[in-house]
């Protein structure tokens, strides 16, 4: 007896992960259901270097959600060079699924072009913005005040409001509220 195909795409998508990953191993048929991006979006994939990269192009990917990097203090991280974050920023400004990057606010983006900081992290539901001159924990410069009011504008013109905004060390002498209020 043989359930039909959206019965099956159905109860894979009530499997745990664990289960989820071993129905692939079933059989070709149910792999090719079990590849659906709609149940992989609570995968979190971890980009450490270029290679990592070419994860994001997995067909069962393509609607991930969170995207962890390593700090930028780890001594083997690379993204801390302007051009690779500039790859990477461009890398996941084709992914309009992601919501969150765990430890970008770890790194310097002064060296990044305003549409690509606006453009992946204004999209994100998680968004943490250490402002200040110096983020304490980390002591290097994070945003330009251009970049950090063209994140904010992305943030405000979204359809959908930010789930969390951390914003820490902000010194506002003249606030736009406009701008800053859109964004909560």
């Amino acid at each position: 007896m043989y359930l039909p195909q959206e019965i099956l795409r159905k109860i894979f998508g009530l499997l745990p992960p664990e289960n989820l990953k071993i129905v692939m191993l079933v059989c070709n048929v149910w792999k090719d259901m079990a590849e659906d991006p709609r149940l992989w979006t609570w995968s979190v994939v971890t980009v450490i270097n270029r290679l990592d990269l070419q994860k994001l192009k997995i067909h069962r990917l393509q609607l991930i959600q969170n995207i962890r990097l390593r700090p930028s203090y780890h001594p083997k991280s690379i993204w801390y060079q302007p051009e690779e974050l500039r790859l990477l920023f461009h890398a996941l400004l084709e992914f309009p699924s992601i919501k969150k990057i765990d430890s970008i606010e770890t790194y310097d983006l002064t060296s990044l072009e305003l549409h690509l900081l606006g453009g992946v992290l204004g999209k994100l539901d998680v968004l943490s913005l250490p402002c200040s001159r110096f983020a304490s924990c980390y002591r290097r410069r994070i945003f330009s005040k251009a970049q950090l009011e063209q994140v904010l504008t992305s943030v405000a013109e979204r359809k959908n409001p930010v789930k969390v905004l951390e914003v820490s060390g902000l010194a506002v002498t003249k606030p736009s509220s406009t701008i800053f209020v859109s964004a909560l």
